[in-house]
């Protein structure tokens, strides 16, 4: 009888221990289950995420860059502005253009201060003079960029001439690389900001060519 009542409450012990397990095991079995089911849960319910406004951006830049025989340069170019990678993004050629002409005019003016500056060194006078021919021209140039980029925005879009406009106020760059060469002075300066200057010349151009400004109300 005594073995008996022994075995019974060996029996409860053991059961009420397994039970104890089991409480404890249960709520662990039931967090993990619930740690499985969240990421499947959230990511079937997020919203699809919207496509990045980049692949819209190198499409523009892709096409202002596509006739150019330098299109890495370009490229490369345009990519190092945010303001002109902010303006492609939106797939406004128009906005895209005049922040890109905008870039030409900060170069020009960039330029010409480099110049004024640089005319406080000690040169031969050959030297002078070319610098003072170049901080004319630049200055001409940056002033006409800006000219340019007004009557853009203006008309929004561009004239008959707007391409030709363009390049014919960049010479004045073109002809200051000449006068320098002239005078047997290489300055890398001034030929890196030419190239940018015909960089964004250039891709403005190429976009503006697909740009119609509005008809004009007689």
């Amino acid at each position: 009888m005594v073995k008996s009542q022994e075995s019974g409450y060996k029996d409860t012990k053991q059961n009420m221990n397994s039970l104890h397990k089991l409480a404890f095991q249960y709520p662990l079995l039931l967090f993990c289950f619930i740690l499985f089911l969240c990421p499947l849960y959230l990511s079937a319910a997020a919203p699809l995420s919207r496509p990045s406004n980049t692949n819209n951006a190198m499409t523009l830049v892709n096409k202002a860059c596509s006739q150019r025989t330098n299109k890495t340069s370009c490229i490369n170019y345009l990519k190092s502005n945010p303001k002109i990678m902010a303006a492609a993004a939106t797939s406004k050629p128009l906005d895209f253009a005049l922040v890109t002409v905008q870039s030409a005019v900060d170069q020009a003016k960039n330029t010409h201060a480099y110049i004024s500056k640089h005319m406080t060194a000690k040169l031969s006078p050959q030297a002078i003079e070319a610098y003072n021919s170049c901080k004319t021209y630049w200055g001409d140039a940056a002033s006409g960029l800006e000219f340019n980029l007004k009557t853009i925005k203006k008309d929004k879009g561009p004239n008959d001439t707007s391409d030709y406009d363009l390049k014919v106020t960049l010479d004045h760059g073109t002809i200051c690389a000449t006068v320098l060469a002239d005078a047997r002075i290489q300055d890398p300066e001034i030929e890196n900001g030419l190239d940018n200057a015909w960089l964004a010349v250039g891709a403005v151009n190429t976009i503006l060519g697909g740009v119609k400004p509005p008809k004009k109300m007689d």
